[in-house]
């Protein structure tokens, strides 16, 4: 199916949900026929319980496909946000890795050029996972023999997969085909933590859906929360404090000779209070460049041409705990980084509501429950109809002082190569 015809798609899928959701016998059933009342809207019908809304946003932003048709409602909330599964995986008796429990690494021994790699894993949980590639190359790969876009991971020796892939718990076939230079040295597949589409609290089977609710998954889910009003510049970093790993001209001044090969740089910061965070760079030069915040928040940051000036790029938005984080990019050679921001946003329910009202989306009080008709209605939205219609694709790219103290300049090398914000030993 072409990209063009994704927004038919969605937009066909919805209304025949609609449709169900308006022939559903349950919706017709009066309170006195059934004993015990759903809440509902006067005049709207019957409103939305959180694992409806869950499986309807599976639908809508096209990862149906990923589950089969009597998929649990687990497998719904998994998919939407893995950090939840991954702490009801810890809490019910599995030890997590502190990264996540949702997580794969393979070591690929050498290969004849050009020769096919083909291998089975287990995934550990139900999620959208990101495939990261170390080697050298322009490769094409596939999961379950569904096509990823090309992929060429020479400029840093590692890169992601220009696409997320919705995957269910169980053995799933990977594949790779490179051209006669092509190679892979290793390989990760991980379980994002962003988006995490799902209300505040974590999702609840069970639970009407409040329009607080529902507003934390839309936002999320069209990738639009750095744009909930700034409440601060929590820190602001300027190039020369950077400490790297290996010579890199940072700030404008050059520290050394460049090398050859990526370059490394790392600075601590510490969060005394949790909330949500936007990390901008100021950088300048060609080609991709891979940042995260504890490499668990990761993001490929693509310049699209050369500059000789510096310009403001943003990285990513993340909700980070309290205490102490690290800040980690991976940039090719000639690259530059003038200046680091870390920007506190104001998050309450009204600030997501008021955001969605600019958008043009239907409102209502943060504890007033979704109807049907207010849910299927902001699905059909042009707007979110457009963005869902490449939503593992555009999660997958970037968009583009107090209360935040550093705790130092220097911070030790985490891992043994210069691989730390993609495929570490030990995350």
């Amino acid at each position: 199916m072409t990209q063009r015809a994704a927004p038919m798609r969605i937009a066909s899928a919805l209304l025949s949900l609609a449709v169900w959701g308006l022939a559903d016998p349950a919706a017709a059933q009066t309170e006195a026929g059934i004993g015990m009342a759903e809440p509902a809207l006067p005049g709207s019908g019957r409103i939305f319980a959180e694992e409806e809304w869950a499986s309807t946003l599976v639908e809508a932003l096209g990862l149906a496909n990923a589950l089969p048709a009597d998929a649990a409602t687990a497998d719904h909330f998994s998919l939407l946000c893995a950090e939840g599964a991954e702490l009801h995986t810890a809490a019910g008796g599995r030890r997590a890795p502190a990264d996540g429990a949702f997580r794969i690494v393979r070591d690929v021994a050498p290969r004849e050029p050009g020769e096919p790699l083909r291998v089975v894993v287990d995934v550990p949980g139900t999620a959208l996972y990101q495939l990261w590639v170390e080697g050298a190359g322009r490769q094409r790969w596939t999961v379950d023999q569904r096509a990823l876009p090309h992929l060429d991971v020479t400029p840093l020796g590692v890169g992601m997969a220009p696409a997320l892939v919705p995957l269910q718990a169980g053995p799933h076939e990977l594949a790779a085909y490179m051209g006669h230079s092509a190679r892979v040295d290793r390989f990760e597949l991980v379980a994002v933590r962003q988006p995490c589409v799902a209300p505040e609290d974590g999702w609840h089977a069970g639970r009407p859906l409040s329009f607080a609710a529902a507003s934390h998954t839309l936002v999320r889910a069209l990738g639009i929360e750095r744009l909930l009003p700034e409440e601060k510049l929590a820190i602001q970093v300027a190039g020369t404090h950077l400490s790297s790993a290996s010579p890199v001209e940072v700030a404008g001044a050059d520290r050394g000779a460049a090398g050859r090969g990526p370059t490394e740089l790392l600075h601590p910061v510490r969060l005394e209070e949790p909330g949500v965070y936007s990390l901008r760079v100021r950088v300048r030069g060609k080609g991709p460049q891979i940042w995260s915040v504890d490499g668990r928040h990761r993001a490929a940051l693509a310049p699209r041409r050369a500059s000789k000036k510096f310009v403001w790029a943003h990285v990513l938005t993340a909700r980070l705990a309290s205490g102490e984080h690290a800040i980690r990019a991976l940039l090719p050679r000639g690259a530059a980084v003038d200046e680091v921001h870390i920007v506190r946003h104001r998050a309450t329910p009204g600030d997501h509501l008021d955001l969605l009202d600019q958008m043009g989306f239907p409102i209502g009080a943060p504890s007033t429950l979704v109807s049907r008709a207010d849910g299927f209605a902001a699905l059909s939205k042009p707007a979110f109809v457009e963005m869902a219609s490449d939503f593992s694709e555009r999660m997958a790219r970037a968009g583009g002082g107090d209360p935040l103290v550093a705790v130092g300049t220097a911070l030790e090398p985490l891992y043994s190569r210069p691989l730390a914000p993609v495929l570490p030993s030990e995350l």
